[in-house]
């Protein structure tokens, strides 16, 4: 099922981790970190018989240190939505809450 997720794919993004200002306050270092998102548009799609197929369109897009945080957050946000619908239709509810725990304890615990 998640096969079929993956074919016919011709777009790709690729994500690159930046800074723009040269502060040295290590506490904060989350707070200047941008992302320079560069998304690829191929001629044909993957799989293909071709190992490499020419990109016919590039876009770039700076992303703030904000929308990277609201980002996380949203994805965090689907993880854990995901986890706890797996953990509510599963069998066996003491292995399928390990992988919550985990990420809740990641989340609470977080060093940021």
């Amino acid at each position: 099922k998640e096969l079929y997720d993956h074919l016919d794919v011709n777009s790709f993004v690729y994500t690159k981790s930046f800074k723009k200002t040269k502060d040295r306050d290590r506490s904060a270092e989350f707070r200047y970190i941008w992302c320079l998102k560069t998304y690829f548009l191929t001629e044909d799609t993957f799989p293909n018989i071709d190992r490499y197929l020419p990109i016919i369109d590039q876009v770039s897009v700076e992303v703030t240190p904000l929308e990277n945080a609201v980002n996380s957050v949203r994805g965090k946000n689907i993880e854990m939505t995901a986890l706890m619908e797996k953990l509510e239709m599963a069998e066996e509810k003491a292995e399928a809450s390990e992988a919550l725990i985990r990420t809740l304890s990641g989340v609470i615990d977080a060093g940021v």
